[in-house]
């Protein structure tokens, strides 16, 4: 939530209770203190650290508290403020996905990320792919690329760590791995760091397009640092992007 936010929230209240003390009267105005009490403990969650998940149970048990008190005299505003609390939730998580690193509560009340939204080195040139190129592209890539399926929703010809189970379907992804990525007797990410990666890197950008062309490739993603005399689609600190040629 950003520091804008933050100074909205007390102006919604204001608004909310200016509503409850035009229209109800002064009778309401503890509404209007329990909401505010509630609603500052959400506004101030995400500056409080640590500790968030108990000052905010802290605050919604006393909001709640004083709400029931309320209850037993008028039950309307009672009702209208629970039916509000119950959509404020729903907005919240329908709209608020869920990161790394958040706390058991911001999780309980946020929707489940999707590999799209993690953080990566990758995203700039999956968000080109996505939006400039046809969906039945396919593109030859380095071996730690697997995420491109799902962050632009492309197909890749192979990959290290994406692999089938069946025997023989796992005998063709080997012998084609290494023949893109160059043989190696290495095991693991060992071969990918010291075998798969700098043999991809070194390789000429004619080298690639043949294995392109060989496994039906229509574009190739390059480092930046291999050179290339084709036409670059797009390149960023990391990545480039090239038609097949």
């Amino acid at each position: 939530r950003s520091h804008y936010l933050l100074l909205l929230d007390p102006l919604r209240l204001l608004a909310f209770e200016l509503f409850l003390l035009v229209f109800g009267g002064w009778k309401y105005a503890n509404y209007a203190i329990y909401a505010f009490l509630g609603w500052s403990i959400y506004a101030l969650y995400p500056q409080l650290g640590d500790n968030a998940d108990i000052y905010l149970f802290l605050g919604a048990f006393l909001a709640s508290a004083g709400f029931i008190s309320q209850y037993k005299t008028n039950p309307k505003p009672y009702l209208f403020l629970f039916l509000t609390l119950i959509g404020a939730f729903l907005t919240y998580y329908l709209l608020t996905p869920r990161q790394i690193g958040d706390s058991f509560l911001k999780k309980a009340c946020s929707h489940q990320f999707t590999i799209a939204q993690i953080p990566s080195d990758k995203q700039k040139i999956a968000a080109f792919i996505s939006q400039n190129s046809p969906i039945a592209a396919r593109f030859l890539c380095p071996p730690n690329f697997s995420e491109l399926r799902l962050t632009a929703k492309r197909s890749i010809i192979i990959d290290f760590k994406t692999f089938p189970f069946e025997d023989r379907a796992l005998k063709r992804w080997h012998t084609e791995i290494m023949d893109i990525y160059g043989y190696t007797d290495k095991l693991g990410f060992e071969a990918v760091r010291w075998a798969f990666e700098p043999n991809y890197l070194y390789s000429t950008d004619t080298q690639l397009s043949e294995k392109a062309r060989r496994y039906g490739a229509d574009f190739i993603i390059l480092n930046t640092a291999t050179p290339t005399s084709q036409p670059i689609l797009y390149q960023d600190s990391l990545y480039k992007l090239i038609k097949t040629f």
